[in-house]
């Protein structure tokens, strides 16, 4: 019986540090009938020639080099080269389980899905787990109406006044993808330069067609932390793009139809993305003025402000739950400032 081929596609932008992990985990593989897909979003570094060197060392392995136009482009460029039967898109700077590939195939075989979600350790930057995040739900098969009633409701957030963690992820990183699917819908990523977590978004026009899907209960990938500063990460308009990226996200639910659910649960990925802005906010090198003034434009936005009201951030840890968020519902600038300046350097 011939063996699926499999599509591996790896966005590749300044990753030179931490290029050759990732690979070794893949090429190492327990199943071996792989097409590798180096994507060099022009990158500045060292990696476009260390991904040269690893097409001349396997030849499972094929480098495309393109202008840099960001990670989700980067992903299409791959989707449009790959001859795989099904897909699975790998952060470049992360690592992977060396069963990863045959348990999901074995998965998918067995339930016919076309999508196979899995868990993840989240690593420090010592390299440490910080956190083990697996599927904790009893029902592990979705078929059906399941897939957009039930299913991708957990994948997008908790429920709106939920205590409950996350416990699926929306990033390209956490599923074996069908290409048959894929080709059939002419599904793509957006860039996120457009929208602003385009994973989010870009399933939302993918889930529509899911007729069945398998979650994993076990960790196969290894999201890395690297040591980036936030107050490096800091731009001015990243809560008008987080905002953009609701909007848009729930203008999509409408006109796909996927249901009051869904967009309920978009409330958890714009509120831990703003989480993020404000702690850029205030670890930013500008004057205390501006970092006062953008955290208030924050607090006082109408959008942000009604979900703060009605909606409960799952798995929150005691800090977040007793102390900031009673600030910012209250929309108390400064100390939300200063508790979330404390929060960024821990």
């Amino acid at each position: 019986m011939k063996q699926p081929l499999v599509s591996i596609v790896l966005p590749i932008y300044r990753v030179a540090p931490y290029l050759n992990r990732c690979l070794e985990t893949i090429v190492a593989q327990t199943y071996h009938n792989l097409e590798i897909i180096l994507v060099d979003d022009g990158s500045p570094d060292e990696s476009p020639a260390l991904c040269d060197e690893w097409e001349k060392k396997d030849d499972r392995i094929q480098v495309i080099h393109k202008e840099n136009a960001g990670a989700g482009l980067a992903r299409n460029s791959g989707i449009e080269r790959a001859t795989g039967d099904y897909i699975f898109f790998i952060d470049s700077d992360d690592f992977v389980d060396l069963q990863l590939v045959e348990i999901c195939l074995d998965a998918a075989a067995k339930t016919g899905a076309e999508i196979v979600h899995y868990g993840y350790n989240h690593i420090d930057a010592d390299g440490n787990i910080m956190k083990v995040h697996t599927y904790t739900r009893e029902q592990t098969l979705f078929e059906g109406k399941d897939v957009l009633d039930v299913f991708f409701p957990e994948v997008i957030g908790p429920k709106a006044k939920s205590k409950d963690p996350k416990i699926l992820f929306a990033s390209p990183w956490a599923a074996m993808y069908s290409m048959d699917l894929i080709r059939r819908t002419g599904w793509r990523f957006v860039s996120e330069r457009e929208i602003v977590s385009e994973d989010y978004y870009a399933h939302l026009f993918l889930y529509k067609y899911i007729q069945t899907a398998y979650v994993i209960k076990k960790a196969l990938y290894n999201y890395c932390e690297n040591p980036v500063s936030l107050s490096r990460s800091y731009q001015k308009n990243k809560f008008s793009r987080f905002k953009h990226f609701y909007s848009e996200c729930i203008a999509a639910c409408q006109r796909l139809e996927l249901g009051q659910e869904v967009m309920e649960r978009l409330a958890h990925p714009f509120f831990t993305n703003t989480i993020t802005a404000m702690k850029q906010i205030a670890v930013a090198d500008i004057p205390k003025k501006e970092r006062l003034a953008l955290m208030k434009e924050i607090l006082h936005d109408d959008t942000f402000h009604s979900i703060l009201v009605n909606w409960y951030p799952g798995g929150a840890t005691w800090k977040m739950r007793f102390v900031l968020l009673p600030l910012m519902r209250m929309r108390l600038a400064r100390l939300c400032c200063l508790v979330c300046a404390l929060q960024a350097k821990q």
